[in-house]
């Protein structure tokens, strides 16, 4: 997505004695969609001038924590209690690194509530631990505008027909309501994708073509549309943005073949019809979990 980072926390503070690890931690948005990967960046800096090096046993080397409560300061555990992310990590003195993770994929932060973050690091060679300002951010519920039970494929025709739900919600966003696409069945989310802002105009078109592939056009600008294919695993498969001509962009469905077209308006061009750089919120997957996030 295309949103620009915002620096929550600024400056390490140690628990007790001065500073030898200065710590940041931040995320690039205050605000995000219930099941949404919240990526966090930790920064840290070496003061010590020794070498600092972080390893899988944490009684002879160094461990990053975080300390996560609601708003009614409850704390929430790690979902591994071995979750250690400075794994790996060598920190030559004076240098500085950065770490990104997606936090939520370690916490349970699926409710829709407040929550502060605080990283904390601390190393067999240094007498105290270090900690970062806290940074804050929202989880949103979004409110359901179009859904549909979908039949997702089984490898065996004996089999009871799996079924995904897909729906169009909205969610209350930083800068005004923002739709988005969510794929889920009874145990997983398989993707939550962000489509574009709330714009006056026409309301989110959807339409589910033969192979089950869902079909999504929104009005992201007064005379711009963004046009996306999705298969029910959550990835975006075509993706494509329509201007406004004599008529307007509509999805159509032929329903002797089940296909699925975008009909009217024409196919937007770079630089003629839109700013590249100017087109708000393109598609978001869900991020990949880094094996190496945790301990054995």
């Amino acid at each position: 997505m295309n949103r620009l980072p915002i620096l929550l926390a600024i400056v390490g503070l140690p628990l007790t004695g001065l500073g030898q690890i200065a710590v940041t931690v931040s995320t690039d948005s205050n605000r995000y969609i219930q099941y949404e990967p919240i990526d966090v960046k930790v920064t840290l800096r070496n003061y010590s001038g020794e070498t600092l090096s972080f390893n899988r046993d944490s009684e002879i080397s160094g461990k990053l924590q975080f300390r996560i409560q609601d708003k009614d300061k409850n704390l929430l555990e790690p979902l591994s209690r071995s979750f250690n992310p400075a794994v790996g990590l060598v920190l030559p003195p004076g240098t500085t690194r950065e770490l990104s993770l997606p936090i939520n994929q370690f916490y349970d932060l699926q409710e829709d509530k407040e929550y502060e973050l605080v990283a904390r690091v601390g190393h067999r060679r240094l007498r105290d631990e270090y900690e970062s300002k806290p940074c804050r951010f929202r989880v949103n519920a979004g409110s359901r505008v179009w859904h549909q039970q979908i039949g997702a494929p089984n490898r065996s025709p004996e089999e009871a027909i799996a079924v995904r739900d897909v729906s169009i919600n909205m969610f209350d966003g930083e800068d005004g309501d923002i739709f988005y696409l969510q794929i889920e069945d009874d145990n997983l989310v398989y993707a939550v994708i962000r489509l574009g802002p709330r714009v006056q105009g026409i309301e989110p078109q959807a339409e589910v073509d033969a192979l089950n592939q869902v079909h999504v056009l929104v009005q992201i600008a007064p005379e711009l549309f963004r046009y996306s294919m999705i298969d029910l695993d959550g990835k975006v498969t075509q993706s494509k943005l329509y201007t406004i001509t004599r008529t307007m962009p509509k999805l159509i469905r032929d329903p002797d073949i089940g296909r699925v077209m975008v009909s009217g308006g024409k196919v937007a061009l770079d630089g003629v019809d839109y700013n590249i750089r100017a087109v708000p919120l393109g598609e978001t997957q869900q991020a990949e979990l880094p094996e190496t996030l945790f301990d054995n």
